[in-house]
Protein backbone atom coordinates (compact mmCIF):
# COMPACT_ATOMS: atom_id res chain seq x y z
CA UNK A 1 0.00 0.00 0.00
CA UNK A 2 1.56 3.59 -0.62
CA UNK A 3 2.06 6.18 2.03
CA UNK A 4 1.81 9.17 -0.47
CA UNK A 5 -1.59 9.83 -0.88
CA UNK A 6 -2.83 12.75 -3.02
CA UNK A 7 -6.93 12.91 -2.42
CA UNK A 8 -6.72 16.32 -4.21
CA UNK A 9 -10.04 17.95 -2.35
CA UNK A 10 -10.91 21.63 -2.49
CA UNK A 11 -13.45 21.93 0.57
CA UNK A 12 -15.40 25.49 0.69
CA UNK A 13 -16.75 27.09 4.35
CA UNK A 14 -18.84 29.96 4.83
CA UNK A 15 -17.54 32.36 7.73
CA UNK A 16 -20.89 33.10 9.22
CA UNK A 17 -19.98 31.49 12.19
CA UNK A 18 -16.28 32.59 13.23
CA UNK A 19 -15.88 34.24 15.76
CA UNK A 20 -12.01 35.39 14.28
CA UNK A 21 -10.29 34.64 11.10
CA UNK A 22 -7.39 34.87 13.34
CA UNK A 23 -8.03 32.91 16.05
CA UNK A 24 -9.66 29.92 13.91
CA UNK A 25 -7.98 26.70 12.76
CA UNK A 26 -8.81 24.35 10.11
CA UNK A 27 -8.79 20.66 12.23
CA UNK A 28 -7.99 17.72 9.35
CA UNK A 29 -8.67 14.11 10.36
CA UNK A 30 -7.19 11.20 8.32
CA UNK A 31 -9.61 8.03 8.53
CA UNK A 32 -9.19 4.69 7.34
CA UNK A 33 -12.06 4.15 4.97
CA UNK A 34 -13.19 0.76 6.73
CA UNK A 35 -12.99 2.48 10.35
CA UNK A 36 -14.78 5.54 10.31
CA UNK A 37 -15.56 5.96 14.00
CA UNK A 38 -14.74 9.07 16.04
CA UNK A 39 -12.24 7.15 17.94
CA UNK A 40 -10.39 5.93 14.59
CA UNK A 41 -8.88 8.38 12.91
CA UNK A 42 -5.78 7.69 11.39
CA UNK A 43 -4.65 10.82 12.97
CA UNK A 44 -5.18 14.85 13.24
CA UNK A 45 -3.68 18.03 12.83
CA UNK A 46 -4.84 22.02 12.70
CA UNK A 47 -3.65 24.17 10.42
CA UNK A 48 -4.32 27.88 12.10
CA UNK A 49 -6.12 30.44 9.43
CA UNK A 50 -3.15 33.17 10.83
CA UNK A 51 -0.84 30.92 8.15
CA UNK A 52 -2.61 31.10 5.40
CA UNK A 53 -1.24 33.93 3.09
CA UNK A 54 -3.55 34.98 0.10
CA UNK A 55 -1.72 32.97 -2.20
CA UNK A 56 -1.61 29.25 -3.08
CA UNK A 57 0.70 27.48 -0.91
CA UNK A 58 1.48 23.93 0.35
CA UNK A 59 1.97 23.07 3.80
CA UNK A 60 3.37 20.17 5.47
CA UNK A 61 1.30 19.24 8.56
CA UNK A 62 2.39 17.01 11.19
CA UNK A 63 -0.28 14.13 12.13
CA UNK A 64 -0.91 13.36 15.87
CA UNK A 65 -1.47 9.67 16.56
CA UNK A 66 -3.99 7.53 17.07
CA UNK A 67 -5.52 6.55 20.53
CA UNK A 68 -7.76 3.66 21.07
CA UNK A 69 -10.55 3.95 23.27
CA UNK A 70 -10.77 1.13 26.08
CA UNK A 71 -13.82 0.69 28.61
CA UNK A 72 -12.73 1.02 32.55
CA UNK A 73 -9.00 0.98 32.41
CA UNK A 74 -9.23 4.22 34.86
CA UNK A 75 -8.76 8.24 34.89
CA UNK A 76 -6.20 10.80 35.82
CA UNK A 77 -6.89 13.82 37.60
CA UNK A 78 -4.83 16.41 35.80
CA UNK A 79 -4.19 20.33 36.13
CA UNK A 80 -3.52 22.54 33.25
CA UNK A 81 -2.08 25.99 33.54
CA UNK A 82 -0.14 28.52 30.73
CA UNK A 83 1.31 31.63 31.05
CA UNK A 84 1.81 33.26 27.58
CA UNK A 85 3.86 36.18 29.09
CA UNK A 86 6.21 33.58 31.07
CA UNK A 87 6.47 30.83 27.53
CA UNK A 88 5.70 28.43 30.65
CA UNK A 89 3.59 25.65 30.23
CA UNK A 90 2.76 23.68 33.81
CA UNK A 91 1.27 20.33 33.87
CA UNK A 92 -0.34 18.36 37.58
CA UNK A 93 -0.89 14.63 37.58
CA UNK A 94 -2.78 14.85 40.68
CA UNK A 95 -3.92 11.25 40.88
CA UNK A 96 -5.20 8.33 39.19
CA UNK A 97 -8.45 6.47 40.22
CA UNK A 98 -9.62 2.58 39.12
CA UNK A 99 -6.79 1.37 37.07
CA UNK A 100 -6.95 -2.01 35.63
CA UNK A 101 -5.69 -4.07 33.30
CA UNK A 102 -7.96 -4.66 30.30
CA UNK A 103 -7.70 -8.33 29.45
CA UNK A 104 -7.96 -7.26 25.20
CA UNK A 105 -6.96 -4.01 25.46
CA UNK A 106 -3.76 -5.49 27.26
CA UNK A 107 -3.52 -8.62 25.61
CA UNK A 108 -0.56 -8.54 23.81
CA UNK A 109 1.45 -7.15 26.32
CA UNK A 110 -0.47 -9.08 29.38
CA UNK A 111 2.06 -11.67 31.68
CA UNK A 112 0.84 -14.15 33.77
CA UNK A 113 2.64 -12.38 36.92
CA UNK A 114 -0.02 -9.93 35.83
CA UNK A 115 -2.89 -11.12 35.31
CA UNK A 116 -5.76 -10.69 37.72
CA UNK A 117 -3.99 -8.31 39.90
CA UNK A 118 -5.47 -5.50 41.27
CA UNK A 119 -2.60 -3.31 42.58
CA UNK A 120 -0.16 -2.17 40.81
CA UNK A 121 3.28 -0.23 40.68
CA UNK A 122 2.86 2.30 38.33
CA UNK A 123 4.34 5.85 37.40
CA UNK A 124 3.33 8.52 34.96
CA UNK A 125 5.89 9.56 31.87
CA UNK A 126 4.77 13.41 30.60
CA UNK A 127 5.76 13.99 27.55
CA UNK A 128 5.54 17.43 25.34
CA UNK A 129 4.98 17.32 21.84
CA UNK A 130 5.62 19.78 19.10
CA UNK A 131 4.80 19.69 15.59
CA UNK A 132 4.71 15.56 16.17
CA UNK A 133 8.07 15.35 17.30
CA UNK A 134 9.11 14.80 20.99
CA UNK A 135 10.68 17.54 22.78
CA UNK A 136 11.06 16.63 26.50
CA UNK A 137 9.76 14.07 28.79
CA UNK A 138 10.17 13.43 32.41
CA UNK A 139 8.45 11.00 35.11
CA UNK A 140 7.25 10.44 38.39
CA UNK A 141 8.76 8.51 41.51
CA UNK A 142 7.03 5.09 41.11
CA UNK A 143 3.77 4.68 43.77
CA UNK A 144 3.32 0.89 45.12
CA UNK A 145 0.96 -1.35 44.72
CA UNK A 146 -1.84 1.06 44.44
CA UNK A 147 -5.18 0.93 42.26
CA UNK A 148 -5.72 4.86 42.89
CA UNK A 149 -2.08 6.09 43.04
CA UNK A 150 -1.55 9.73 44.36
CA UNK A 151 1.43 10.54 41.98
CA UNK A 152 1.02 14.85 43.03
CA UNK A 153 3.75 15.24 39.67
CA UNK A 154 4.22 18.44 38.42
CA UNK A 155 6.10 19.52 35.33
CA UNK A 156 6.82 22.91 33.40
CA UNK A 157 7.78 23.24 29.88
CA UNK A 158 8.95 26.02 28.10
CA UNK A 159 6.65 27.12 25.43
CA UNK A 160 5.99 30.28 23.48
CA UNK A 161 3.18 31.30 22.58
CA UNK A 162 4.15 31.23 18.58
CA UNK A 163 4.50 27.17 19.59
CA UNK A 164 1.16 26.62 21.16
CA UNK A 165 -1.47 25.88 18.49
CA UNK A 166 1.86 23.01 17.38
CA UNK A 167 2.11 21.72 21.02
CA UNK A 168 0.56 18.69 23.03
CA UNK A 169 1.46 16.72 26.09
CA UNK A 170 0.84 13.04 26.41
CA UNK A 171 0.70 11.45 29.81
CA UNK A 172 0.84 7.55 30.11
CA UNK A 173 0.36 5.95 33.25
CA UNK A 174 3.17 2.89 33.16
CA UNK A 175 2.98 -0.33 35.60
CA UNK A 176 6.66 -1.27 36.36
CA UNK A 177 7.50 -4.46 36.00
CA UNK A 178 9.68 -6.77 36.60
CA UNK A 179 13.12 -6.81 35.31
CA UNK A 180 12.95 -3.61 33.56
CA UNK A 181 10.01 -4.74 31.71
CA UNK A 182 6.91 -2.09 31.86
CA UNK A 183 3.83 -2.12 30.31
CA UNK A 184 1.72 1.01 29.53
CA UNK A 185 -1.32 1.03 31.44
CA UNK A 186 -2.81 3.74 29.44
CA UNK A 187 -2.33 7.36 28.17
CA UNK A 188 -3.95 11.03 28.41
CA UNK A 189 -3.51 13.49 25.07
CA UNK A 190 -4.09 17.50 25.84
CA UNK A 191 -4.08 19.71 23.46
CA UNK A 192 -3.67 21.64 20.90
CA UNK A 193 -7.26 21.04 20.25
CA UNK A 194 -9.59 24.10 22.11
CA UNK A 195 -13.01 22.49 20.71
CA UNK A 196 -15.04 19.59 20.68
CA UNK A 197 -16.62 18.71 17.47
CA UNK A 198 -20.06 20.50 19.40
CA UNK A 199 -18.34 23.62 20.13
CA UNK A 200 -17.87 23.27 23.96
CA UNK A 201 -14.11 23.71 24.93
CA UNK A 202 -11.67 21.56 25.71
CA UNK A 203 -10.19 21.67 29.19
CA UNK A 204 -6.57 22.41 26.59
CA UNK A 205 -8.91 25.47 25.56
CA UNK A 206 -10.06 26.73 28.81
CA UNK A 207 -6.44 26.84 29.96
CA UNK A 208 -5.65 29.18 26.68
CA UNK A 209 -8.71 31.21 27.00
CA UNK A 210 -9.23 31.44 30.84
CA UNK A 211 -5.68 31.97 31.72
CA UNK A 212 -5.88 29.71 34.86
CA UNK A 213 -5.00 26.34 35.95
CA UNK A 214 -7.98 24.22 34.54
CA UNK A 215 -8.32 20.68 36.59
CA UNK A 216 -10.55 17.50 35.39
CA UNK A 217 -10.53 14.04 35.56
CA UNK A 218 -9.33 11.92 31.91
CA UNK A 219 -10.41 8.98 30.65
CA UNK A 220 -7.32 6.70 30.11
CA UNK A 221 -6.51 5.56 26.90
CA UNK A 222 -4.55 2.77 24.62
Amino acid sequence: MSRKLVYNSFPLFGRSKWKSFWQTALKLSVFDCDRQGRHDAVGHTLLPLANISDKREQHCLPLTPMSTPVMNIGQLLVGLFYSATQSRLAIHVIKARHLRLDPEGHKRNLRPLNKGKEAFDTFVKVTLMCGGQKVKTNRSQVVPEKSDPMYNHKSDFVVPPTFLQESSVVITVIMKGVLGRSLPLGRVTVGPYVELANGTQTQWGRMVNDNRSVVQWRNLYL
